[in-house]
């Protein structure tokens, strides 16, 4: 499991009931995290102060984690691009951070691994070692299928939204990511809390998304589990998923969300294949967090 640390920096999630922790709370999470054996968490420079929140408590207390963390949101086009870009942005980043290097260092807008220039960049703080890893987070299956087929030699990581209501969205997507030997990360495994609403809330409704968000909980009442854990069976039983990324506000979140492994239980075919039947047809406004806006 990988711990995500942009609700360390925000207010982040539609069921976000908890908001933006304290300083201490913070601490206590990423303590929390260590303590049960999380080595690996996800940032960026977007995340508000999640970056040096991150840095404070690399160097107060000196727990070692293995950091993933991201370019800006925005990033000059490839005429205006200076060389110094890159290494710039990460040793900003590294600052914050506290760190020497990063695992990996991730495009945060998927158009952004169209900028050959950029791409170019990357591959040479790769060299340099500076990163081990080339990242690119995305929201679409399409996206996926490009970099399989223009930058496989590139790209080592793709980070995804992957969830109960996206699983037949990915499939063919995924299959071309593991022929390509990119390592795939999950994240939104609850889509941002998405799997929690009531299907009778005003969110809900206006998005179109209560029949789906019934099915599934239903099905976790049918199986006799909480949602999160229907939610983490279904997403974890895909095998070219290499990680979770989980985002929480609380330690009782992280705790609950630690014992989501040890409970896993496979789903029967029937099962599967009505989850296969429900969402196959789901609409892309409600599995993209992007278009929500409209909706509020």
């Amino acid at each position: 499991m990988i711990l995500g640390t942009v609700q360390l920096g925000l207010n982040y999630g539609v069921n976000n009931r908890a908001g933006k922790p304290s300083g201490e709370q913070a601490y206590k999470i990423l303590d929390t995290a260590y303590e049960n054996g999380i080595r690996m968490l996800d940032t960026g420079p977007m995340y508000g102060n999640s970056e040096e929140i991150i840095g404070s408590y690399l160097q107060e207390k000196g727990n070692v984690f293995i950091i993933n963390t991201k370019l800006p949101d925005t990033v000059p086009d490839e005429q205006n691009l200076m060389d110094s870009y890159v290494e710039e942005a990460l040793q900003t980043s590294l600052k914050r951070l506290n760190v020497d290097r990063v695992y990996c260092y991730y495009l945060h807008q998927y158009d952004q691994c169209k900028n050959h220039r950029l791409m170019e960049l990357l591959v040479r703080a790769r060299d340099k070692k500076q990163i081990e890893k080339i990242g690119v987070s995305i929201y679409h299956p399409e996206e996926m299928l490009y970099i399989c087929e223009n930058l496989k030699d590139i790209v080592d990581v793709v980070q995804i939204p992957y969830n109960i209501f996206s699983v037949t969205l990915w499939e063919e997507a995924l299959e071309r990511a593991k022929e390509a030997k990119i390592i795939v990360y999950a994240r939104s495994l609850f889509l941002q809390g998405l799997a929690f609403l009531s299907p009778g809330s005003t969110f809900s409704i206006n998005i179109g998304a209560s029949k789906y968000i019934s099915y599934v909980q239903e099905l976790a009442e049918q199986r006799g589990q909480e949602i999160e854990q229907t939610c983490y069976d279904a997403v974890i039983k895909n095998p070219i998923i290499t990680d979770v990324i989980f985002g929480v506000e609380t330690t009782g979140q992280l705790l609950r969300n630690l014992r989501l492994e040890e409970r896993y239980m496979t789903f029967s075919e029937g099962q599967w294949n009505g989850i296969s039947d429900v969402m196959k047809d789901i609409p892309r406004d409600i599995v993209d967090p992007t278009t929500w806006g409209k909706y509020k």
